[in-house]
């Protein structure tokens, strides 16, 4: 993030624009309900060891979740448009805000932009 504000210092200027980053990929924020990851994929296989956000390892998360969905049960590879809302559905967000700091500032935003408020 702080290249960012080094490379495009103007852009952070304007007061409306909020910039946030998930680190390597999103998915890295579908991380903490991994055991919903391994229902829907129909696999065991352990979560990526670390925090959330941190997870790379040559292999962002969304490789991560397309792995466990083609050793698993599942019958098709993950899919980031079927499956994000899969992962996702019913779940507190806050759960995954804990662990992912970017993403609990992010939601923060969203919160306090909308007169809401933050986590």
């Amino acid at each position: 993030m702080k290249r960012l504000w080094r490379k495009f210092p103007k852009y952070f200027a304007y007061p409306k624009f909020h910039p946030h980053v998930a680190p390597y990929d999103f998915e890295a924020w579908f991380l903490p309900y991994w055991g919903e990851i391994q229902k829907i994929a129909g696999h065991r296989r352990t979560a990526p060891p670390g925090l959330p956000e941190t997870v790379n390892y040559r292999k962002p998360p969304s490789y991560q979740l397309k792995e466990i969905f083609e050793i698993g049960c599942c019958r098709d590879s993950y899919t980031k448009l079927r499956d994000a809302n899969r992962i996702l559905k019913g779940k507190d967000l806050c759960i995954a805000a804990a662990q992912c700091p970017e993403l609990k500032a992010f939601l923060n935003t969203i919160l306090t932009l909308s007169d809401g408020q933050g986590l």
